[in-house]
């Protein structure tokens, strides 16, 4: 740790002194306190001293919220870090949301007759949530994480972890989040992150027990890139639309120029 609390000072983090999150055979990953209104300036700065740090900065939320994930972790079973890489290297993405879009088709009875039709061909869109595109919604531009959404205030204090790798796709990983509900696994989530780094140069900003925030620095500049987008996040993780009372249009109007992406799962 006194590694880590050195390359902390070098790189001027005024946080609080990094403390033991947990620890799981070799992997030790730490935390950083900080006050709500500074969590995103003090993750981008911890996301710059990375180099210096080797370890990859994640929001966790509250206290209570950075709790619940470590026990996630914990009370996850044996399975290596490495084989779960392993498979996050071969996450065939394309596949899985193809299988994703059979699923819910069939949940409405909506399959075409052709069962060799190229369900996700950038015109099909059949037994999703449309509507009209949203003129007042603009690109979503702020983490929500850090905030109190009864009030939009921050938090009074924030929780950054720091998890021992470089690459933010493994954080998911790391930590084991996922397999709840409609969730995807860690790996899975893994394998979109690297997809989503390769096409619009995203990187993870946020995880707490249900949350997934994402920082996209190439984001969609075009409607039907931003509605292909947007029905790609629907059918990894539908609770945006469905939960939210909006329409993958809407869900376009916010990836639009839109730097940053929020998953939830109920």
């Amino acid at each position: 740790m006194e590694e880590l609390r050195k390359a902390l000072r070098s790189a001027r983090i005024g946080a609080s002194s990094p403390r033991l999150l947990f620890e799981v055979g070799d992997e030790r990953a730490y935390c950083l306190t900080v006050p709500g209104a500074r969590a995103t300036s003090t993750w981008s700065k911890l996301l710059l001293a990375l180099p210096k740090t080797g370890h990859y900065p994640v929001l966790l939320g509250e206290p209570e919220e950075c709790e619940r994930v470590v026990e996630n972790r914990l009370d996850e079973g044996e399975t290596r870090t490495a084989d779960l890489i392993e498979k996050a290297l071969a996450f065939d993405g394309v596949g899985w949301l193809e299988s994703e879009y059979r699923y819910l088709l069939e949940e409405d009875g909506a399959m075409p007759d052709d069962p060799n039709e190229a369900l996700l061909a950038p015109a099909h869109f059949s037994g999703l949530p449309r509507g009209p595109w949203s003129k007042g919604k603009r690109g979503a531009h702020v983490f929500l994480t850090p905030l109190d959404l009864s009030t939009d205030l921050p938090h009074p204090r924030a929780c950054i972890g720091l998890v021992p790798t470089a690459e933010h796709w493994q954080v998911p990983i790391l930590l084991r989040f996922g397999a709840f509900n409609s969730c995807p696994h860690a790996d899975e989530h893994a394998g979109f992150l690297r997809r989503w780094q390769e096409q619009y140069g995203a990187e993870l900003v946020a995880l707490t027990p249900d949350v997934m925030e994402v920082r996209a620095t190439r984001p969609p500049k075009k409607r039907p890139e931003a509605l292909q987008l947007a029905r790609e996040h629907y059918l990894y993780c539908r609770d945006i639309v469905d939960q939210g009372g909006q329409t993958i249009d809407n869900l376009a109007a916010e990836r639009l120029n839109g730097s940053a992406w929020f998953f939830w799962w109920d």
